[in-house]
């Protein structure tokens, strides 16, 4: 393999390293490995939803890999989308790979995707869907009412009756 990667690896693979490097809580709500396979899982997904949508993939998927980063630094479910925007932007930022409004894009949809209730911007609204749906496909039902409506809501956007 050569050492000029794409964004997507280079995220993947610097989120794998932050996972499994030790230097994050081990005392944690999630395990290690359920956060990344949901990583992995949300990622693809998102990609699948922006084709459909017709928004950047490559955004998509990094946004995937990164949504739960507020999670993964602290161990905890609490306010781990606004903690997380935070260390996306810091990430992104030393990454000098993505633009000042790819940055924004992403710090936003990070912030936000933990507000199912409310309407976004169309990555707002994409890693919210990727994320319920990511859930769903694992076996964890929705448990909210605005979960439920987004879940619903994509099997409708791609035709699909309910799966059980």
């Amino acid at each position: 393999m050569g050492t000029d990667i794409n964004r997507m690896e280079k995220v993947w693979n610097d989120f794998c390293t932050l996972v499994g490097g030790g230097s994050i809580p081990s005392e944690r709500e999630m395990t290690l490995e359920f956060e990344l396979g949901h990583a992995a899982g949300t990622a693809r997904i998102a990609q699948f939803l922006a084709a459909k949508r017709e928004l950047d993939i490559e955004i998509a998927f990094i946004l995937g890999v990164l949504h739960d980063y507020g999670r993964i630094m602290t161990g905890s479910k609490k306010d781990h989308a606004r903690i997380g925007s935070n260390y996306v932007r810091e990430y992104l930022t030393q990454s000098n790979c993505f633009t000042e409004d790819e940055i924004e894009v992403l710090v936003k949809a990070v912030a936000n995707h933990s507000c199912k209730d409310e309407v976004g911007s169309p990555f707002e609204e994409l890693i919210k869907d990727a994320d319920v749906l990511d859930g769903f496909l694992a076996g964890r039902k929705p448990k909210k009412t605005e979960s439920e409506r987004r879940l619903e809501a994509v099997f409708k956007e791609f035709d699909l009756k309910e799966m059980v």
